[in-house]
């Protein structure tokens, strides 16, 4: 048997046409997660009963769905102050315009947190608007 010294790694002085096996770890693909949930949102769905279907369809309607819009925000040192209405207040003036939404009075949430170069990132969370036609 002919083995390979162990600063050599496999493939490299191989003398073999035999096929290699190579293993590692990769991250999921998006269309496999999403093919992955799909099929077991419907295994669930299966499962239950009428009675319990209808109450996850109404779980379904009654749902609010955030959405998180980021920024970086550089030179505003007061937004790192636990003051809702200063944040408010900056997102009114410099931010509304890039959200979903008409008013100040949308904003659910917004988060604050420092960056690596002396900046902080807002979170702003905003209620997704339903569908038109619902």
């Amino acid at each position: 048997m002919v083995t390979i010294d162990y600063q050599d790694s496999p493939g490299i002085h191989r003398e073999s046409s035999e096929p290699t096996i190579e293993t590692g770890l990769q991250p999921v693909g998006r269309e496999t997660l999403a093919a992955i949930t799909t099929d077991l949102a419907q295994e669930l769905l299966k499962a239950l009963t009428s009675e319990e279907r209808a109450k996850w369809l109404l779980q379904i309607d009654e749902a609010i769905v955030l959405e998180p819009f980021r920024f970086e925000v550089r030179g505003a040192p007061m937004l790192a102050r636990p003051n809702d209405t200063i944040r408010r207040e900056f997102v009114a003036v410099k931010l509304l315009h890039r959200l979903p939404v008409h008013s100040i009075d949308q904003v659910e949430r917004i988060d604050v947190a420092p960056t690596a170069d002396d900046g902080l990132t807002l979170t702003i969370w905003v209620k997704i608007p339903e569908p038109v036609g619902r």
